[in-house]
């Protein structure tokens, strides 16, 4: 297992990609915690307007994990574990997060899941962003303590600690730039295996021309830099642009122009727009061999074939976009009919409060010699007047209530608006993978295959039965041991220590001292040095040829030996700092 971890912004396109069910089998948001919204989109959004209040440009800390499924994978309990180390580890205990399970399959057809956590790196208490730093070391040790605890084996790059360089190295030809992602969703090449082509084409050559005829055979085009004029790039048969110095694996640009510099000057370079033309036509000349080497039935059964999986995949994905929106659908229809009925009651309940107050009002109005005596001395109208003052105060209570019904109408209509929008989002990036996977399948035809693994050589039947025998007499050993471990009891144990003692001691007084005296003279057994191989042997061989003629030892090993030798002659006398001295 290998975290792959990254500080960064752009909240509504990690939750599109998140959320994308075309690339992955199964999508399914495990833990979000943090957020008053149930979805990706909404979350990252509120994380986004905190990190307003701050001027963190990337508020959002993510974290992949791809496990080793030769080994088993992860069990959700033992990731919950590896994330809780890594927020313990990092600071981001207590800190709003997402975690997202994914289910994808390789170009072999097999499933792979894995894992995405998101954190928010903003502090609401503090207002300000956890700081992260050293976090790919951090990462590495948290992953080396978890793979111990756990028995997960890891791979060799992560056993043993890099050197400052080569992680500094890594850290800055690391693949973090947009276009570098685009280019290998676009071509299904990585930039590990692009870097590693054009690398070992420098490395087999010693000259620019043979450099560049080698990179001609892999498919790369040399030419002038389009933003840069005085940097050497490579246009592969795609048409994708490359620069030379960053996917040529321990050369520096320096060396770069030191070789190619007098052959191939960067003024008589053609541009990237020629070389792209020219890619161009080598993709559809070699294209039109292809189809011309197949026969004329057997291409139309093909592009047939084709052309139904594609449309299967396509009706596949219109059927699941029209299932998600019929669900968005309903919710809609819900809340419309939902706010439509709220609206009707808070309006029956004003209308039938205000229909109650004038009947009480009418009932309460008096009658025969007491109305003309109120009406005559202005009592009436005083009465008139505190009743329009309590219908204007209850209007005004009414107009606040239609209008904190509407508010809360809007926030609801709102969400489900940005929920929309996100499905919109979403659909626009499965319908772009749709588009990109036949082509992706179309270029790795017109490209050179890619090496093939060696698979390991199946056992013969002499090795299944030594296997097998093996396995059995381990079995039983482990049984015959167990058993006569069970039969070992205390008493036996203090016999058999007891037997033992007594038996030395006879020894010891029959042999006595001159028995002793000739043990440690008599030297031991000369032991015959075992031929070397391999490895050891080549190490052997390079130390016999840095001896000198002489037959002394190397004049560097031997001063260091001297050094060593007369390390006490030139030790200084500790200074005295006693209160005497």
């Amino acid at each position: 297992m290998i975290p792959k971890a990254s500080q960064r912004g752009g909240g509504q396109h990690l939750a599109t990609h998140l959320m994308n069910a075309y690339d992955n089998d199964h999508v399914e948001v495990l833990d979000l915690r943090g957020s008053v919204a149930q979805d990706l989109h909404g979350a990252f959004m509120e994380w986004f307007a905190q990190a307003r209040g701050t001027k963190c440009q990337k508020y959002l800390y993510s974290l992949s994990i791809n496990p080793d499924r030769r080994q088993g994978g992860l069990s959700r309990e033992q990731y919950l574990d590896f994330v809780s180390r890594v927020e313990k580890r990092l600071g981001l205990t207590d800190q709003p997060r997402a975690i997202v399970f994914h289910v994808k399959r390789d170009k072999e057809g097999i499933q792979r899941p894995h894992w995405h956590t998101v954190w928010s790196r903003i502090d609401t208490d503090k207002m300000r962003a956890v700081q992260i730093a050293h976090d790919r070391k951090t990462l590495r040790s948290v992953t080396q303590e978890f793979a111990r605890d756990h028995g997960i084996t890891l791979p060799r790059s992560m056993r043993a600690e890099k050197s400052l360089d080569a992680s500094f190295n890594e850290s800055a030809r690391g693949s973090t730039k947009w276009t570098e992602k685009q280019q290998q969703e676009r071509s299904g090449i990585s930039r590990e295996q692009h870097a590693e082509a054009i690398t070992d084409c420098w490395r087999r050559t010693t000259d620019a021309r043979g450099f560049v005829a080698e990179l001609e055979k892999h498919d790369y085009f040399l030419a002038r830099g389009e933003t840069r004029q005085t940097a050497y790039v490579v246009i592969d048969i795609l048409g994708e642009v490359h620069s030379l110095a960053r996917r040529i694996d321990g050369v520096r640009t320096k060396d770069i122009r030191e070789r190619l510099g007098q052959t191939y000057p960067l003024e008589r370079l053609p541009g990237v727009t020629e070389a792209r033309e020219h890619a161009k036509r080598t993709r559809e000349g070699r294209q039109a061999a292809l189809q011309s080497k197949t026969p004329e039935s057997e291409a139309q059964t093909k592009e047939q074939a084709k052309e139904q999986a594609k449309e299967q995949a396509r009706q596949a994905l219109l059927k699941l976009h029209e299932q998600r929106r019929a669900e968005l659908n309903d919710l809609k229809q819900t809340m419309l009919d939902r706010h439509a009925a709220e609206r009707n009651a808070l309006k029956e309940l004003q209308s039938t409060a205000d229909k109650a107050i004038a009947a009480q009002r009418q009932k309460a109005q008096p009658k025969g010699i007491v109305a003309f005596l109120t009406r005559i001395t202005g009592i009436r109208m005083m009465i008139d007047a505190r009743h329009r003052k309590q219908d204007e105060r209850r209007a005004q209570q009414q107009a606040a209530q239609r209008e904190a019904l509407a508010r809360r109408h809007g926030r609801e209509s709102q969400e489900l608006d940005r929920r929309e929008h996100a499905l919109v989002l979403v659909e626009q990036r499965e319908k772009r993978s749709l588009r990109a996977r036949p082509l992706r399948e179309k270029f790795n035809v017109i490209v050179l295959p890619p090496k093939a693994v060696p698979e390991a050589p199946a056992l013969t039947e002499e090795q299944r039965a030594k296997l097998t025998a093996f396995r059995q007499s381990a079995a039983a050993f482990k049984t015959k041991s167990s058993q006569d471990q069970s039969g070992w009891t205390s008493e036996k144990l203090k016999q058999a220590a007891e037997t033992a003692r007594q038996q030395n001691e006879q020894a010891s007084k029959t042999e006595g001292m001159a028995g002793d005296f000739n043990k440690a003279a008599t030297p031991p057994p000369e032991r015959k040095p075992e031929p070397t191989s391999g490895w050891a042997a080549l190490l052997e061989n390079a130390a016999d040829i840095t001896k000198p003629s002489g037959g002394g030892k190397p004049a560097i090993r031997a001063g260091r030996e001297k050094d060593e030798g007369d390390r006490e002659h030139y030790r200084r006398t500790p200074p005295d700092r006693s209160f005497r001295r």
